[in-house]
């Protein structure tokens, strides 16, 4: 779905269509009431703020999200939006990113709204004010957001000296203190925190939040801590020292962590919940050598015996991620047995669709997007030419190393071909931006094809039919508009082996030639 922002200072997202059936037994009038939801946001031209992005989701999935994406609007200083939303049959889920200018920005994520809410949200001095029905519990969500800015402002990682002299490698002395003092300190600001603001809230959405909070206190724990144990696996590390540690760290700190009971329809829905429970599982195996089971197939039992609704989502989750990382190297019997144990519609057609599209030798998306010059360029518009994409935003570290160390050593090699055309498509929101950005001639050349997103950034059709989530990413496509190359190793090759994979593209004669 599109939406367009009138020349008057409101724009309309259009409407949302979820399905409800918990409402049903309701009189037609008490149904249209309580099966919509809207949100007001005023945003003055004296916010503090640049712009403003808007993201909504019925449902959200971790490594999907922006492929079940239900809205996304960007508001300028002096505009106003309605996002209404009808037929809602459960909590959804948005964020708000406030652009400072130069790639700064304020996020605040994820902001709970229900059937029947009608909030307002008024942007004024760097901060959100929220009014309306609804609106309790997302003023809630933001002191939350606060709590943990100060937290992270505060929190200076100190070690004891026993630490310092047991521990030297600075990837265990940071696990050490992520674990002991800073998630601890946040989670019971947090707890307490809701508690005191408990009495303005339903008790569905208290449990919302309390599950929330604890979801994403606990996935942070999980996730750090892996990636903390892969870093230990680096030679520089000493092995001898982490493995144990690591281990006993587990153990202490993880191992015994229990969720509360809360309604399986709330927790399951929450942005982290799913992701915490297979970081749980990945590591389970990873610390436990004596677990016979191969990886993957430890990984799929235990997500069996979840709930089926969470085993379905935790196991659509993972396969969309490593379509993304490995598309064509992804383990076929893995995904076989995965999608066969699915059985909900929506998964298993996102699934097979996201295949299709990141699968090379299957069709390139035909976008059409805006130039510098406002000029609209076609995909096909280059057809019986080989095309290299990168795609890059302004502040993107390895974006901007890649073209300087690679790309503008292969733009300069092929100068003046008329058989390959290097694209870069840049998905900041601010045109003005990318137009210094492109200037600057750090992360593309201002002599060559520079594309905009047209201020959807990331949220564009084109970063949704890709499931584009790391930068820079590249994609090859050949002479017959077809994908060679989506997402694999090309952003580690040589200059001179992606020359070469490129030239043996060019080479190669279109299907019908002789």
């Amino acid at each position: 779905m599109k939406f367009k922002i009138k020349t008057t200072t409101l724009f309309v997202l259009t409407a949302l269509l979820l399905s409800n059936q918990s409402y049903a037994q309701t009189t037609r009038s008490k149904l249209k009431e309580t099966q919509t939801a809207s949100i007001t946001i005023a945003f003055p031209k004296d916010s503090g703020y640049d712009s403003l992005q808007v993201e909504f989701w019925k449902e959200y999935l971790s490594h999907g999200e922006k492929l079940v994406l239900t809205k996304s609007g960007s508001l300028s200083p002096g505009q106003n939006a309605v996002i209404n939303i009808s037929e809602i049959n459960k909590t959804g889920y948005f964020i708000i990113q406030a652009f400072k200018g130069k790639g700064d920005y304020d996020y605040f994520s994820y902001f709970p709204l229900n059937p029947g809410d009608h909030a307002s949200i008024q942007v004024k001095d760097h901060k959100l004010l929220f009014s309306g029905k609804g609106s309790e519990k997302m003023n809630i969500v933001y002191e939350l957001a606060l709590l943990k800015q100060n937290l992270d402002e505060s929190y200076k990682p100190r070690l004891s000296k026993q630490g310092e002299y047991r521990y030297p490698s600075e990837t265990l002395k940071w696990t050490y203190n992520y674990l002991n003092q800073p998630l601890d300190s946040l989670l019971n600001l947090k707890l307490q925190h809701l508690e005191k603001k408990r009495q303005g809230i339903t008790l569905q959405e208290y449990n919302t939040l309390k599950a929330n909070i604890i979801t994403l206190d606990y996935f942070n724990r999980f996730n750090k801590f892996g990636k903390s144990l892969h870093l230990s696996a680096s030679p520089k590390q000493d092995s001898l020292v982490a493995a144990p540690f690591f281990k006993d760290l587990y153990n202490t700190y993880l191992k015994n962590l229990s969720f509360p009971e809360l309604p399986q329809e709330i927790i399951t829905y929450c942005p982290y919940y799913s992701d915490y429970v297979s970081s749980r599982i990945i590591l389970e195996k990873k610390l436990d050598t004596s677990v016979p089971n191969e990886r993957l197939q430890f990984f799929l039992s235990k997500v069996k015996a979840l709930a089926p609704q969470l085993r379905d989502k935790i196991l659509t989750e993972n396969l969309l991620y490593r379509l993304y990382r490995t598309p064509d190297g992804i383990d076929s019997t893995f995904y076989a047995q995965a999608t066969q144990t699915i059985t909900t519609p929506k998964y298993l057609k996102l699934l097979v669709a996201q295949r299709n599209n990141v699968t090379t030798g299957k069709p390139a998306y035909d976008f059409t997007l805006e130039d510098t010059q406002g000029k609209l360029v076609k995909l096909s518009d280059f057809k019986n030419k080989v095309v290299f994409l990168d795609f890059w935003f302004t502040g993107c570290f390895g974006c901007n190393s890649y073209y300087e160390n690679t790309l503008s050593k292969i733009e300069e090699h092929y100068k003046g071909s008329q058989d390959i055309v290097i694209i870069s498509v840049c998905i900041d929101k601010d045109k003005k931006n990318w137009l210094t950005s492109v200037a600057q001639n750090r992360y593309a050349s201002p002599d060559g094809i520079n594309l905009y997103t047209q201020g959807k950034g990331s949220s564009h059709e084109l970063i949704q039919h890709y499931n584009i989530m790391g930068y820079p990413t590249l994609i090859i496509i050949d002479k017959e508009v077809t994908i060679r190359n989506i997402n694999g190793d090309v952003k580690k090759w040589s200059v001179e082996k992606t020359i070469g994979y490129l030239d043996g593209l060019i080479k190669k004669r279109n299907l019908g030639q002789r």
